[in-house]
């Protein structure tokens, strides 16, 4: 039997170096939950989650106004089609990178060939992120 711990909604704020909040919630967020807080950028409200593994969108915080990116975590715990492991961390390091590309969208930085650091180090460290709050770390 699972911790019943684990098993509770969760949503983290993440400080970006930009002035966009990296927003991650677990699969047990309700959509309900998140329109507390979240709406989409043009102030329409959140709709229910479509049918994928995860998904990222920019959404701007309520309350704040603050323009922010959204990751969600969709998977069915019960779902044994794939490895659970190996498919959490290919999705979480597939989310990073729409993260980074909304990001650097919204700030006006190219990606290129001859600057391949600074986005490998980002994506790093959004997959690290997005993994904490899916895993409950």
């Amino acid at each position: 039997m699972q911790d019943s711990k684990t098993n509770r909604a969760r949503i983290d704020i993440y400080n970006t170096i930009y002035d966009i909040d990296l927003v991650v919630a677990n699969r047990y967020t309700s959509i309900e939950e998140l329109k507390k807080d979240y709406i989409y950028p043009d102030g329409v409200e959140l709709e229910d989650f479509p049918d994928y593994t995860a998904t990222t969108t920019t959404v701007r915080n309520r309350h704040t106004g603050r323009y922010c990116v959204l990751v969600r975590y969709h998977r069915d715990p019960k779902d044994k089609s794939l490895d659970k492991h190996l498919d959490l961390i290919n999705t979480a390091a597939h989310e990073a990178y729409h993260v980074m590309l909304d990001i650097f969208e919204a700030c006006s930085i190219k990606v290129t060939y001859e600057e391949q650091e600074n986005p490998a180090y980002f994506i790093g460290w959004a997959t690290t992120c997005i993994l904490k709050t899916w895993l409950n770390k």
